[in-house]
């Protein structure tokens, strides 16, 4: 019985020390990781698509009606889908659990606060009153269906006349 498994053994041995064998073990790891990795930037690709399409069909009820050229229709044609998980810029408007914020790229987002979001005034803990029209702030979140983005951490700045 022992020179049985010895042979097993050897057999096993010989199957995993064969060049070709170990060539095909590593092209199948190295495809697997291709695909996974491929698979996350499509999964990605698509969130960051579908934020910008919720966005663009709750303008209107995010922002209110907005006037284009002569009265018709504002139309927005951009090169780039929005930034899905977050936005730095100037508050517009505070209407908790809602913030209007005007982003570097001059589009206005709607963050939503919940008890969750973490609040922070510089350094400090902060709270949802602390955050004023004018404000600067920082905030790092999710997208939501709606258009909106949800927030998780705020980060309220030193307005920029403050700092000379």
């Amino acid at each position: 019985m022992n020179s049985h498994n010895s042979e097993f053994l050897q057999k096993v041995d010989r199957i995993f020390t064969n060049r070709i064998f170990q060539c095909v073990i590593a092209i199948i790891i190295f495809g697997i990781i291709f695909i996974a990795i491929f698979r996350m930037g499509a999964a990605y690709g698509f969130r960051k698509a579908s934020f910008g399409q919720s966005w663009h069909n709750n303008y209107i009820q995010n922002f209110g009606p907005r006037p284009g050229p002569r009265g018709g229709k504002m139309v927005i044609i951009r090169n780039e889908f929005p930034n899905t998980h977050g936005t730095m810029g100037r508050v517009l408007a505070v209407d908790l659990p809602n913030i209007t914020v005007e982003d570097r790229d001059n589009t206005e987002k709607v963050i939503t606060i919940s008890n969750t979001t973490s609040i922070k005034n510089m350094r400090d803990d902060g709270k949802p009153e602390d955050i004023k029209v004018d404000s600067v702030i920082v905030v790092i979140g999710e997208p939501s269906e709606d258009g909106t983005i949800a927030a998780k951490l705020i980060r309220i700045l030193p307005r920029p006349e403050a700092l000379q």
